[in-house]
């Protein structure tokens, strides 16, 4: 995604109840950080950008959308950027504060 916080927004205004999120990339590093995600040869030949989103921001992002995390969960994919990691989570909305 060119700008994953525009695409949330179109998201999250639409007040949907429960917001899965899955493999999502995330970074503990001070800011959003773009990369390169590089295809294996053995696969194809490609690259593509990839996100890894700052938590702390994301989560005053997705609070100040009345969206409070449920669950989040572990997943299985690697990066080789220190701090760099992947999770999943269940956020749902919450209509008692808007």
């Amino acid at each position: 995604m060119e700008r994953p916080y525009d695409i949330l927004d179109i998201l999250l205004t639409k007040k949907i109840k429960y917001v899965v999120l899955d493999r999502t990339g995330f970074t503990r590093i001070a800011k959003d950080l773009l990369t390169v995600q590089s295809v294996p040869k053995s696969i194809y030949e490609a690259s593509y950008p990839a996100w890894f989103l700052n938590e702390n921001k994301f989560f005053e992002y997705i609070n100040s959308r009345h969206y409070q995390l449920v669950l989040d969960f572990p997943c299985s994919d690697v990066s080789n950027i220190k701090g760099a990691y992947f999770k999943g989570m269940f956020l749902q909305y919450d209509d008692t504060v808007a």
